[in-house]
């Protein structure tokens, strides 16, 4: 009977048990503590012995002092492998003072050794793959921590107050980081990031490091891939930062709120970005771009308004959208990409809003002016493009309201779409004979632009390419074979000079055949158009509401096709002036027997005196249709004496026949003075300017073709069946004729 009850008692006891108490057995530690266990499976891990976890300890002595954890545990006969520390197991325990955790376990649980004050060192085995929420937290007293390779995941909390801690190093096997992982750790100095592909670390607001006000280095190892984003939220502290070339990706807000950051060190070669990383920070005042970076990301530098100065390096293929926009601290970009083929995105991304930069270098080596680059740079006055480059891409410099100045190196072949359309501070533009195509809209609504002229090497014109530069007073088209295009705006067809109402001459050189549908179409202040020998058709509304047309001179012998509606004018009271003897052709020809037809030279002959403070000049018969020669009188006045002509011949009284465009002037010279060279006579080879015109000839014969250099061996001119040049820039220039060796000097006065 006694025996029974025994038994009864001893059964109760166990029951209770089983509901009193979080643990399954316990046993004493090899460091002498007394520690609890709960199965799991045929493992166990390490729990409280309380009934609570408000209640931990409750009742039981807690561990102190070195505490080391076995790998295994015996329980009646049986051993567990011990593979984890559970939640709450090691809660409030401020008298341990160093912890040592074996191999054999894989996880630190929620909270396990929260507020153990106490603990100064925990070296955690490469075994473990994951701690716990809140698993350190409020351990003031842990100095240094290390974490394993193998660990996967950190979780909320994990550190948190950790204040003792100075430095702590991720390891590459990270790919989560919670959120307040290391928050409030004010002692951490240094962080070593080698996770090389994590994914998550921290939220919006809630960061890994929040509160580590005192980290002032972050370094990123050399083979991290992801920096995930808020990872460095509100680190106040830091002032620099290195980007590896490993890093593929950089999420949202990854420096948000570094209020401290200075300077950034960008090496990563190919990277992008989710959004905005640095939160627009105003303190940056510092991004250089290492020698292989490839792809300067979206948003990288946007609202830096603390940068001044950028240096693109010549590695850099690809600036994406809006890299640098609204930094409006910046004055100067020295770009060196020489093979960057894209800066992305709609007019005006890469620089948007940087209103301030007035200095835009471009290297020496620089092949390619990407698409969008400096499209409203508002605040650019001047650009001077370098000898290699070869192609402007579409709306690279869009918007520049305030651009004046410009200089295209005969190095450029190609001017895309809308490159300069908007540039309204454009006065001025000398377009290089190596050109060989403008684009649609390149020079649109530069209405600043008063004359211009189109060299012999261009072939293609696009739409609108000069439309509405409502200065431009005058133009000049000597390309050999050019192609005008057009393009349909709503209902309406646009061509090359479309709405230059300004536009009081167009010039239309020999080798055009050719005018597009509507090229100068509402220029409703053109008053002379001159078409060149070749022309052979002109499109319908060419010249459609040129309303104040005075004067045609045509120079080809058959009359151009035209439409109904390629003129708006047509009337007696507009001049057609045509070569001798093809007046009636054009009289017989629809719509040109409307104007009133006259034979003409077709080419000006003037005669005067280079100063006319020394002498006049008499021009006893003007060349006509009926005779071609021309006969004039060199008259000096007192004092001073006639030296010569400017092409070279010395008689006062002279004749000469008039087979083109010519224009004399008498030399006149004071008693004694002698002559300085300004034009040149030798071997029979003439060169001469008037009016700011080059003319040439050989042995006595006009020269059509020949080259006109600056003196940096920069072709201007290349006449090609035409006796002189247009009027060029006053300076010294270099000609030559064919394969003769000599170049002359000809100082244009």
């Amino acid at each position: 009977m006694k025996k029974e009850l025994c038994a009864l008692i001893t059964a109760i006891l166990v029951l209770v048990g089983q509901n009193a108490f979080a643990y399954s057995f316990s046993a004493v530690a090899p460091s002498g503590q007394t520690l609890y266990y709960n199965f799991s499976g045929n493992c166990v891990s390490i729990t409280y012995p309380g009934s609570h976890t408000y209640n931990t300890y409750n009742g039981y002595t807690k561990p102190t002092g070195a505490l080391v954890i076995p790998s295994s545990v015996t329980y009646n006969g049986a051993t567990y492998s011990v593979i984890s520390i559970g939640d709450y197991a090691f809660d409030d325990c401020a008298g341990l003072t160093s912890l040592t955790i074996p191999n054999s376990v894989t996880n630190i649980a929620r909270f396990a050794f929260y507020g153990c004050t106490g603990l100064t060192s925990v070296t955690i085995p490469n075994s473990v793959t994951s701690i716990g929420y809140g698993a350190f937290e409020l351990c003031s007293g842990l100095t240094s921590v290390t974490i394993p390779n193998s660990v996967t995941r950190i979780d909320d909390n994990a550190f948190d107050g950790c204040t003792g801690l100075t430095s702590v190093t991720i390891p590459n096997s990270v790919s989560y980081i919670g959120t307040y992982a290391f928050h409030n750790c004010i002692g951490l100095t240094s962080v070593t990031f080698n996770a090389d592909s994590c994914l998550w670390a921290g939220d919006d607001g809630y960061g890994v490091f929040v509160g580590c006000t005192n980290i002032d280095t972050f370094t990123f190892g050399n083979n991290v891939k992801i920096i995930p984003s808020y990872l460095c939220n509100e680190l106040t502290g830091l002032t620099s930062v290195t980007i590896p070339n490993s890093v593929v990706k950089i999420g949202e807000y990854a420096f948000y709120h570094c209020a401290g950051l200075s300077s950034v060190f960008f090496n990563a070669d190919s990277c992008t970005l989710d959004a905005v990383i640095f939160d627009y920070n105003s303190n940056i005042n510092t991004i250089s771009f290492g020698d292989n970076v490839k792809i300067i990301p979206s948003y990288l530098c946007a609202g830096m308004t603390g940068l001044t100065s950028v240096t693109i390096p010549t590695s850099v293929i690809r600036i994406g959208d809006y890299a640098f926009a609204h930094c409006t601290g910046l004055t100067s970009v020295f770009f060196n990409a020489d093979s960057c083929i894209s800066a992305i995105g709609d007019c005006g991304v890469s620089f948007e809003g940087c209103v301030n930069i007035n200095t835009f270098t471009f290297g020496n080596n620089v092949k390619n002016i990407p698409s969008y680059l400096c499209s409203h740079l508002t605040g650019l006055t001047s650009v001077t493009i370098p000898n290699s480059v070869t192609n402007i891409g579409d709306c690279a410099f869009f918007g520049c309201t305030g651009l004046a100045s410009v200089t295209i190196p005969n190095s450029v072949t190609s001017i895309g779409n809308s490159v300069f359309n908007g540039c309204t501070g454009l006065m001025s533009l000398t377009i290089p004979n190596s050109v060989t195509s403008i684009g649609g809209g390149a020079f649109a609504n530069c209405t600043g632009l008063t004359t211009l002229t189109i060299p012999n090497s261009v072939k293609n014109i696009g739409s609108g390419a000069f439309s509405y530069c409502t200065s431009l007073e005058s133009f000049f088209l000597n390309a050999d074979s050019c192609v005008f295009e057009g393009y349909s705006y709503g209902g309406q067809y646009h061509g090359a000079f479309y709405g230059c109402s300004f536009l009081s001459s167009v010039i239309i050189g020999d080798s055009i055949t050719y005018i597009c549908e509507n090229a100068f179409k509402n220029c409703d202040q053109l008053i002379n158009i001159t078409l060149g020998s070749g022309v052979q058709s002109i499109s319908q509304g060419v010249f459609d509401g040129c309303t104040s047309l005075a004067r045609i001179k045509s120079y080809a012998t058959q009359p151009p096709l035209v439409q109904s509606n390629t003129f708006s004018v047509l009337s007696n009271d507009v001049i057609l002036n045509v070569p001798c003897g093809y007046g009636s052709i054009y009289d017989n020809t629809a719509i040109w027997h409307n104007f009133d037809i006259q034979e003409d030279l077709m080419y000006t002959f003037s005669a005067t005196p280079g100063n006319p403070a020394r002498g006049t000049v008499g021009v006893i018969h003007a060349p006509e249709c009926s005779n071609l020669q021309a006969e004039v009188q060199a008259y000096p006045y007192n004092g001073f004496h006639f030296a010569r002509w400017s092409d070279g011949n010395t008689e006062a009284h002279r004749y000469l026949v008039v087979l083109h465009d010519t224009a004399i002037e008498a030399i006149f010279l004071a008693e004694g003075e002698t002559e300085g060279i300004d034009d040149v006579n030798t071997d029979g080879f003439s060169v001469w300017s008037t009016n700011g015109r080059i003319h040439v000839s050989l042995d006595g014969e006009p020269v059509k073709e020949f080259r006109v250099y600056d003196l940096m061996g920069r072709e201007v001119f290349h006449a090609k069946h035409a006796p002189e040049t247009p009027a060029l820039p006053r300076g010294v220039y270099l000609v030559k004729v064919g394969t003769l060796p000599a170049k002359k000097v000809v100082v244009i006065r």
